[in-house]
């Protein structure tokens, strides 16, 4: 019982890092005016891959994947604090200190933050229907790795979403 709370705990954790993630990464994606090939360019030339946030998604990820986290909802537990405290501080640090997205961010971040539930949801019914592991187990891992690879979601979204922006001269 205590294992399930610990990973649903995980899981709220997670799906928050996510969403100051991706709104930090619309910012950026807003930087390179809704261009996808200029937002890679500017992932791959800032070193955003490989930057603390993203290591630190990335190995709470696979300690999430041991067998003592999976044994002990206190290992769980405290890599949920670490995620929730990543969160706490970039949301404090670098959300407060910068504008508010447009309509085409908003729309944006909503639709991805969206299609990050859903798939949250989809992978953890298929794999607590068929495979028969626990769900909030896999939420919780699907969660985290969403996290950490919300660049290629963006991106994703992006694509899919196809933004145009407007000229002011086409009115």
């Amino acid at each position: 019982m205590m294992t399930i709370i610990a990973n649903i705990v995980m899981v709220v954790a997670a799906v928050l890092d996510l969403c100051v993630l991706l709104f930090l990464d619309i910012k950026m994606l807003r930087l390179s005016d809704y261009n996808t090939s200029r937002y890679y360019n500017q992932l791959i030339e800032s070193g955003e891959f490989s930057s603390m946030k993203r290591l630190l998604v990335f190995a709470v990820l696979i300690g999430a994947c041991t067998t003592m986290a999976r044994m002990s909802w206190m290992v769980m537990m405290v890599l949920a604090a670490v995620i929730l405290a990543q969160a706490i501080v970039l949301a404090f640090s670098k959300i407060g200190k910068q504008d508010k997205l447009e309509k085409r961010g908003m729309r944006l971040y909503i639709t991805t933050v969206i299609i990050s539930l859903l798939l949250i949801g989809l992978i953890s019914y298929i794999c607590n229907h068929f495979i028969m592991d626990e769900a909030s187990q896999v939420a919780a891992l699907s969660a985290l790795l969403l996290a950490s690879a919300s660049p290629l979601i963006i991106m994703l979204v992006n694509l899919l979403l196809n933004p145009r922006k407007r000229h002011n001269d086409m009115n």
